[in-house]
């Protein structure tokens, strides 16, 4: 608390005294969210193996408790004017979304360093679930509230405590809830949502090409909640989810392969009208990670740097529609991977393990 009011100190520098008094009073109000949850779950301070509990919060609950306040500064910037934060300092408009990227590379530590040093818990678990869904609820609703992403995406900050309450209400009425299976889509999805959510926060891509982009990484996430739902509430069989999971992966290998001829098809067509105006440089890059899409070597990686230079180039007014298509190819395979046939894809592997569970509420 201490924190936000010294930064609330500076805020009155640069911003109207009324303005800064409502960032201190929201992220405060957040704060204190951020504090309840570390007291509804602090009785879970144990290994998961033990119901012995630990002296001290240790250094990884911390750390998660420090993307806690992190949260809470970001919620502090929703609703003011959006003048306000881009106005006062130049650089003041590129803390919402600095602050989130770090927070979600902070995401990985704290569970890493719980690993390390054998402190792994239940309360971690918990509070590490907590802070995302807050998190990705607070930057989610900034980001519309700036115009920066459509009004749709608020759907998926308010996807887990939907689903929440819709546990808790079907409990309440006496209805049966399965226990969910470990579902490595929803962490890396989660991920690629937070990363996204944090770009979009920044003011470097039109809101035109992030509001394309959000429907690429706002439906996975979503159906991954529904079908989360059906499973929990009994309405899938482990029969049906086996066919379906079988089917999908077939399905996604396909597409995979489908958007690697489509950025060969699109990087042809660029190389053919614009070639001789842009730069060595640039070209040299493109080329390099065009083929590293097309072999799927490092493929994900190379998708990520394609998709980041073809939606600024897709920002331009007068650009044109083939970069959008090759931009929808590349989210594509970032989500989706490069499929089979692919030289090399150790993000395919480094994801997997990763990838988390949703715990059932």
């Amino acid at each position: 608390m201490l924190c936000q009011f010294a930064v609330c100190l500076y805020l009155v520098q640069v911003w109207p005294a009324r303005v800064a008094f409502q960032w201190l009073l929201q992220a405060s109000a957040v704060l204190s969210i951020v504090h309840l949850e570390l007291h509804r779950y602090l009785a879970q301070n144990h290994a998961p193996a033990s119901n012995d509990l630990f002296s001290s919060l240790g250094v990884a609950n911390n750390i998660t408790m420090a993307r806690g306040w992190g949260v809470s500064c970001i919620a502090g910037f929703a609703f003011l004017p959006d003048a306000t934060i881009r106005g006062g300092t130049e650089w003041m408009s590129y803390v919402p979304g600095l602050l989130y990227l770090v927070i979600g590379c902070t995401d990985l530590v704290d569970g890493l360093w719980a690993r390390y040093a054998g402190t792994e818990s239940v309360l971690g678990r918990r509070l590490d679930l907590e802070m995302d869904a807050l998190g990705v609820l607070a930057a989610s609703t900034l980001a519309v509230w700036m115009k920066r992403l459509p009004l749709f995406y608020l759907m998926v900050g308010a996807s887990y405590y939907l689903f929440r309450f819709c546990i808790w209400y079907r409990g309440l009425r006496g209805r049966i809830v399965l226990p969910l299976n470990d579902r490595p889509m929803a962490r890396v999805m989660a991920g690629l949502n937070m990363g996204f959510i944090g770009v979009a926060l920044l003011p470097i891509f039109a809101a035109r090409v992030l509001t394309w982009a959000a429907v690429f990484f706002s439906v996975p996430l979503l159906l991954g909640f529904l079908w989360d739902w059906l499973v929990v509430s009994g309405r899938m069989t482990t029969g049906c989810v086996d066919r379906l999971e079988s089917l999908i992966a077939k399905t996604t290998g396909a597409v995979a392969m489908l958007m690697r001829i489509v950025v060969l098809g699109c990087g042809a067509v660029v190389a053919g009208a614009h070639l001789p105006t842009l730069p060595a440089l640039e070209v040299l890059v493109g080329v390099s990670l065009s083929v590293m899409i097309v072999l799927g070597w490092l493929g994900r990686c190379a998708a990520l740097g394609a998709s980041c230079w073809l939606a600024q180039a897709a920002s331009s007014s007068d650009a044109p529609p083939v970069f959008l298509v090759a931009l929808s190819a590349t989210l594509m395979l970032i989500i989706l991977g490069t499929g089979p046939w692919s030289l090399w894809k150790p993000e395919d592997g480094y994801l997997s393990r990763r990838a988390g569970t949703r715990s059932t509420p």
